[in-house]
């Protein structure tokens, strides 16, 4: 089997075109078939508030209203994808520009109400692991952005650290999958203040053990589910880092 790259990138990164660029360069470098998953959250909730709507968040996730799905969709799938594609195309890599209901690709249920209404938030029911695959033997590099459909012509706003890991497991039958799911802190820390504290390692027990201390809690934790998630399903490789420790291989490395 083929060797795959899955690289998710979002929040800080996506400020600082810098930045963005290193990790850029260090994905098209990275030899064979690869996808980029993005984000784009603190651009939508920068036009957002330019357009005097005040963006409402739980738990670091977005509440997507009619409005809020309007913001996201243009700059998730608008300006974020598009400057994206751009810049692989002119490194040298033949990226297309794709969201979760291009071709069907990924198909989502809009989350229940209950308990908390997130509104046009969608979960993922079902990807299309075969029409990615031919675009890949294709030699496209799929840029996916996180808005995906319910199959019935409404788009919907899904988690991006989601994208990837569904993504990833759907492929794992005809290629050695490696994923990457970026943040703004070097890894996992046992403490947030000490970046000495990085955890090279981490497997699914010594995770339960830390986040019933309390030791992690908060926006790590969905990733670090999508993470062990993945390795769970077939996924070979999972990296919890930044852009810094991602390119200088030292990351946190998720195992069973």
């Amino acid at each position: 089997m083929s060797s795959l790259f899955v690289l998710k990138i979002g929040g800080e990164l996506l400020q600082s075109p810098e930045k963005c660029d290193q990790v850029l360069q260090y994905f098209v470098a990275h030899q064979g078939p690869k996808i980029l998953v993005h984000g784009g959250g603190r651009d939508a909730s920068s036009l957002s508030e330019k357009m005097g709507m005040q963006p409402h968040l739980i738990d670091g996730r977005r509440v997507t209203d009619a409005a809020q799905l309007d913001v996201v969709t243009m700059v998730y799938a608008g300006k974020v994808n598009t400057q994206l594609v751009a810049r692989l195309n002119a490194l040298g890599q033949k990226a297309l520009g794709i969201n979760g209901s291009d071709l069907g690709i990924i198909t989502c249920d809009k989350r229940p109400a209950t308990p908390i209404d997130y509104g046009f938030v969608g979960d993922i029911k079902a990807v299309n692991g075969s029409a990615i695959t031919e675009l890949l033997e294709l030699g496209i590099t799929p840029v996916f952005s996180a808005i995906t459909s319910d199959g019935q012509g409404q788009l919907l706003n899904t988690n991006a650290d989601t994208v990837a890991t569904a993504v990833a497991t759907a492929l794992t039958l005809d290629h050695t999958v490696k994923l990457a799911l970026l943040m703004g802190i070097p890894g996992i820390l046992r403490d947030l203040e000490d970046s000495e504290s990085l955890i090279k390692e981490l497997d699914h027990a010594s995770y339960e053990e830390l986040k019933a201390s309390g030791a992690l809690s908060g926006g790590i934790l969905p990733k670090l589910h999508n993470g062990f998630q993945a390795i769970n399903n077939g996924v070979s490789e999972v990296i919890i880092a930044n852009e810094e420790t991602l390119i200088n291989h030292q990351n946190t490395l998720l195992c069973r």
